[in-house]
Order: C-alpha cells, then sequence, then structure tokens
C-alpha cells in the first residue's frame, strides 16, 4: 500500500475511531439556495432548521454555520462565498469540524464538477459530507453509492430547468417579431389632423385595434 492509500486510511480510521467510542462528531451545516428556489420559497433558514435537528438526532456537535443564499448550484467552491470559507476552514490546524450536513443532494451542487470537486476534497483530509434527506454521509460505501444517485438527480434536474428557461427566453423573442410601435394618440385641430393623417398613412403602418394607440399591438400579416 503507497503512502497516500495509507494516509486516507489513517484518517477514515479516526474518523471511524471518533464514532464508535461515543465521542461526538464536530458538524458543521452549509445551507446552499438559488435564486430560483428563493422564489420558491425554499430559503436559507428552513434548509438549516432540518440540518440542525439532524444533527440533534445524530448526537452531533453543532460547531458552525456556512450559507450561500441565491447562489446556484452549478458555480464551484471557489465561486460560493460562504462554501469557500469552509474549504479554507477545513485546512485549518487543528481541523474545526470532523462533517458537514447539508439538507439534501443537490445543495452540494448541480453539476458534475460543482458536486464532487469539493466533496473529494474534504474527504482527502478525512472530512465527510452527510445529507439529511436520505440519512446517509460518505464514509460508507453505501453512503456514497447514494451520493453518486444524488448527483446523477441533481444535474438530470438542472438540465432540465435550464432547457425550460432557455425555451421561455426563445419564446417571447419569436413572440417580439413583427411588431410596431404606435404613437400615442395627440388631440390636434381638425384641420392638422387631416394633414397628419395624410402624412403618416404612407410612412408607417396601421395600428389595427379598435382600441386608442397607447403601446405595442400585433401587426397583422
Amino acid at each position: 500500500m503507497d503512502q497516500k492509500n495509507t494516509a486516507a486510511l489513517d484518517i477514515a480510521m479516526g474518523v471511524v475511531d471518533r464514532v464508535t467510542h461515543s465521542v461526538r462528531l464536530r458538524a458543521v451545516a452549509y445551507a446552499r439556495v438559488s435564486t430560483e428556489e428563493q422564489a420558491k420559497g425554499y430559503g436559507v433558514q428552513s434548509a438549516l432548521k432540518k440540518i440542525i435537528r439532524y444533527m440533534g438526532r445524530k448526537g452531533m456537535d453543532h460547531v458552525g454555520t456556512y450559507t450561500d443564499e441565491g447562489i446556484s448550484g452549478s458555480l464551484e467552491a471557489a465561486d460560493r462565498e460562504d462554501l469557500k470559507r469552509l474549504m479554507a476552514d477545513a485546512h485549518r490546524t487543528p481541523r474545526p469540524f470532523d462533517i458537514v450536513v447539508v439538507s439534501e443532494g443537490r445543495a452540494i451542487g448541480r453539476v458534475g464538477r460543482a458536486f464532487w470537486r469539493w466533496v473529494w476534497a474534504l474527504e482527502d483530509i478525512g472530512v465527510f459530507v452527510g445529507v439529511v434527506e436520505d440519512d446517509y454521509d460518505n464514509s460508507t460505501a453505501e453512503g456514497r453509492k447514494k451520493m453518486r444517485r444524488d448527483a446523477d438527480y441533481a444535474e438530470t434536474e438542472w438540465e432540465t430547468i435550464r432547457k425550460r428557461t432557455q425555451g421561455g427566453l426563445q419564446e417571447k423573442a419569436e413572440e417580439g417579431v413583427g411588431r410596431v410601435a404606435c404613437r400615442p394618440t395627440v388631440t390636434r385641430s381638425p384641420a392638422r389632423a387631416r394633414r397628419a393623417s395624410r402624412t403618416l398613412s404612407s410612412a408607417r403602418p396601421k395600428c389595427w385595434s379598435s382600441r386608442r394607440c397607447g403601446g405595442w399591438w400585433s401587426r397583422t400579416a
């Protein structure tokens, strides 16, 4: 066994030793929600409540909290302000925590590089990631299997959202084709109005509407 694998085994055994000898794990909460999730009412405070309750059930010591609000899960750790701070803290000596707890898999990341890179970087130094939703962490083979499933689901869902958003933008762009601006109606004297009408009728298309022209109206083909 090479030196790197030996070091990784020693780290893992240290975490297992803390668990088997009833030493309480030092845990930090990490909550991330995107702008779209915020609009649906999924704020960081709701996620933090779930995480802290979970820590209590698991007998963990809550020693810190990190939040990234309105941040896309497609961004990597270096581009998420509080996750970047978490990663820096994890490398301090002595290490201040043993596990990072999130409310659900998609809080970790929405695409492969954003999901796995910081998880693997923590794993290399003996810090694991726990997920409240399915009650697992990546310190076991079964937990890593569940995490791979969550990573795949998060990316598939993100792709669906992205396609739906792009489709909506394209539809709006297509609706705008062929529209013309109509000038607001201005009160004029009868003679002046007749002269203006003759000039404008040859200069611009008519606004085919029974209402006054006060905005944008579709032009008939």
